[in-house]
Protein backbone atom coordinates (compact mmCIF):
# COMPACT_ATOMS: atom_id res chain seq x y z
CA UNK A 1 0.00 0.00 0.00
CA UNK A 2 1.39 3.37 -0.93
CA UNK A 3 0.21 6.83 -0.20
CA UNK A 4 0.98 9.98 -2.05
CA UNK A 5 1.83 13.14 -0.20
CA UNK A 6 0.86 16.32 -1.96
CA UNK A 7 3.05 19.30 -1.14
CA UNK A 8 1.03 22.41 -0.52
CA UNK A 9 2.80 25.61 -1.50
CA UNK A 10 1.60 28.57 0.54
CA UNK A 11 1.38 32.08 -0.89
CA UNK A 12 4.40 34.20 0.04
CA UNK A 13 2.42 36.27 2.58
CA UNK A 14 1.50 33.12 4.51
CA UNK A 15 5.06 31.77 4.36
CA UNK A 16 6.28 35.08 5.81
CA UNK A 17 3.63 35.00 8.55
CA UNK A 18 4.61 31.44 9.45
CA UNK A 19 8.33 32.34 9.56
CA UNK A 20 7.66 35.36 11.80
CA UNK A 21 5.51 33.26 14.14
CA UNK A 22 8.26 30.67 14.41
CA UNK A 23 10.88 33.36 15.11
CA UNK A 24 8.68 34.88 17.81
CA UNK A 25 7.76 31.52 19.35
CA UNK A 26 4.04 32.12 18.82
CA UNK A 27 1.66 29.23 19.64
CA UNK A 28 -0.06 29.56 16.24
CA UNK A 29 0.98 29.59 12.58
CA UNK A 30 1.03 33.39 12.27
CA UNK A 31 -1.19 36.26 11.27
CA UNK A 32 -1.54 38.75 8.46
CA UNK A 33 -2.86 42.31 8.30
CA UNK A 34 -6.45 42.78 7.07
CA UNK A 35 -5.31 44.15 3.69
CA UNK A 36 -3.16 41.05 3.11
CA UNK A 37 -5.98 38.75 4.27
CA UNK A 38 -8.37 40.44 1.82
CA UNK A 39 -5.86 40.05 -1.02
CA UNK A 40 -5.59 36.33 -0.18
CA UNK A 41 -9.39 36.01 -0.26
CA UNK A 42 -9.62 37.83 -3.60
CA UNK A 43 -6.84 35.65 -5.02
CA UNK A 44 -8.63 32.44 -4.02
CA UNK A 45 -6.01 31.50 -1.40
CA UNK A 46 -8.26 31.97 1.65
CA UNK A 47 -11.91 31.89 2.63
CA UNK A 48 -13.51 34.64 4.67
CA UNK A 49 -15.48 33.15 7.58
CA UNK A 50 -17.95 35.44 9.35
CA UNK A 51 -18.46 34.35 12.99
CA UNK A 52 -21.02 36.99 13.96
CA UNK A 53 -24.56 36.07 15.00
CA UNK A 54 -27.16 35.71 12.27
CA UNK A 55 -28.95 38.80 13.60
CA UNK A 56 -25.83 40.97 13.45
CA UNK A 57 -25.00 39.73 9.98
CA UNK A 58 -28.53 40.53 8.79
CA UNK A 59 -28.58 43.98 10.45
CA UNK A 60 -25.03 45.14 9.64
CA UNK A 61 -24.50 43.27 6.38
CA UNK A 62 -21.86 40.85 5.17
CA UNK A 63 -19.23 40.33 2.52
CA UNK A 64 -20.62 38.55 -0.53
CA UNK A 65 -19.24 35.02 -0.76
CA UNK A 66 -18.19 34.83 2.89
CA UNK A 67 -18.95 31.68 4.87
CA UNK A 68 -21.11 32.09 7.97
CA UNK A 69 -20.29 30.08 11.10
CA UNK A 70 -22.09 31.64 14.06
CA UNK A 71 -19.72 31.71 17.03
CA UNK A 72 -21.39 34.24 19.26
CA UNK A 73 -21.67 32.28 22.50
CA UNK A 74 -19.70 29.90 24.63
CA UNK A 75 -17.08 30.03 27.33
CA UNK A 76 -13.37 30.34 26.59
CA UNK A 77 -10.98 28.76 26.00
CA UNK A 78 -12.10 27.64 22.55
CA UNK A 79 -10.46 24.92 20.49
CA UNK A 80 -10.82 24.74 16.70
CA UNK A 81 -10.92 21.13 15.52
CA UNK A 82 -11.04 19.56 12.07
CA UNK A 83 -11.51 16.27 10.27
CA UNK A 84 -11.70 15.09 6.66
CA UNK A 85 -15.30 13.86 6.67
CA UNK A 86 -18.55 15.09 8.15
CA UNK A 87 -19.79 11.76 9.44
CA UNK A 88 -16.76 9.92 10.78
CA UNK A 89 -13.21 9.96 11.97
CA UNK A 90 -11.50 11.64 14.86
CA UNK A 91 -11.51 15.39 15.43
CA UNK A 92 -7.99 16.84 15.49
CA UNK A 93 -7.04 20.06 17.28
CA UNK A 94 -6.04 22.89 14.94
CA UNK A 95 -3.57 25.19 16.65
CA UNK A 96 -3.66 26.14 20.29
CA UNK A 97 -6.83 27.02 22.22
CA UNK A 98 -7.89 30.67 21.95
CA UNK A 99 -9.60 32.93 24.47
CA UNK A 100 -11.26 35.18 21.87
CA UNK A 101 -13.96 34.27 19.37
CA UNK A 102 -11.62 34.41 16.39
CA UNK A 103 -9.24 31.93 14.82
CA UNK A 104 -7.22 31.81 11.60
CA UNK A 105 -6.97 28.51 9.79
CA UNK A 106 -4.86 27.86 6.70
CA UNK A 107 -6.65 26.61 3.59
CA UNK A 108 -5.66 23.13 2.47
CA UNK A 109 -6.05 21.46 -0.90
CA UNK A 110 -8.76 18.99 0.20
CA UNK A 111 -12.16 19.47 1.85
CA UNK A 112 -11.94 19.90 5.61
CA UNK A 113 -14.70 20.20 8.19
CA UNK A 114 -14.34 22.30 11.33
CA UNK A 115 -15.98 22.66 14.71
CA UNK A 116 -15.39 24.87 17.73
CA UNK A 117 -15.21 23.31 21.20
CA UNK A 118 -15.82 25.59 24.17
CA UNK A 119 -15.35 24.77 27.83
Amino acid sequence: MSSEVEEVVLPEALEQARAQATEQGLPYAGGVRPTVAWALVQGGHATLVDVRSGEERKFVGHVEGSQHVAWATGTAPFQVQSRDTVSGGSWVNVGAPVTTKTATVAIGSSPTFFRIQGQ
